[in-house]
């Protein structure tokens, strides 16, 4: 008999989110966006927004607070209860055919998280790099031997994620637009 004990515990989190209010924002955004200039980080081929605070788009308001309860659940969860989740910025991202984003981490932040406005099957996946991975390759990919975890993007979904996981985006190989918001939580 094994006895296993946790060394650490990494895990994501998903939700569906109310999809009546995607067309407003996306409606905002396709006034707002325009007028932006594009900030390279990650992306590559694709738009990103210049980093928006808690009171920048009022058309912005209810999601965010909505997605902080969200996100105090996974503090709670995660044993930081000595603070509540604090917006550290959010961004759109607008992808094209060909955008993906580099491999990157989220520093001075606990959680991150991204939910797509708008996404297809193809539009590019949200994979996690394993980097504690074996030193000799697995005889089958489980939770122990893994290199990588992708997931695909839906429209309507979520994914709240610990910042520190270097993660990354294939490219977009459909002729649609991937639209998504992402997050920062101190």
């Amino acid at each position: 008999m094994l006895n296993e004990y946790v060394i650490t515990k990494t895990a994501y989190w998903r939700r569906a989110l109310d999809t009546d209010k995607i067309p407003e924002i996306l409606q905002n955004l396709g006034y707002w966006a325009p007028t932006q200039t594009t900030r390279l980080v990650s992306n590559q081929g694709g738009w990103q927004s210049p980093a928006q605070t808690w009171t920048s788009l009022p058309w912005m308001q209810s999601w965010l607070e909505d997605e902080q309860l969200w996100v105090s659940e996974i503090y709670r969860h995660m044993g930081w209860t000595e603070s509540r989740p604090v917006m550290g910025g959010y961004w759109f991202n607008i992808n094209p055919r060909g955008a993906f984003n580099w491999p990157h981490q989220h520093p001075r932040t606990r959680i991150s998280t991204v939910c797509w406005l708008q996404a297809s099957e193809g539009s590019g996946d949200l994979v996690f790099d394993c980097v504690n991975q074996p030193q000799w390759p697995p005889e089958q990919d489980t939770e122990y031997t893994r290199a990588a975890l992708g997931l695909q993007p839906q429209a309507g979904q979520q994914i709240a994620f610990p910042a520190q996981i270097q993660h990354r985006v294939t490219p977009n190989l459909t002729d649609e637009l991937r639209v998504s918001i992402a997050v920062n939580w101190c």
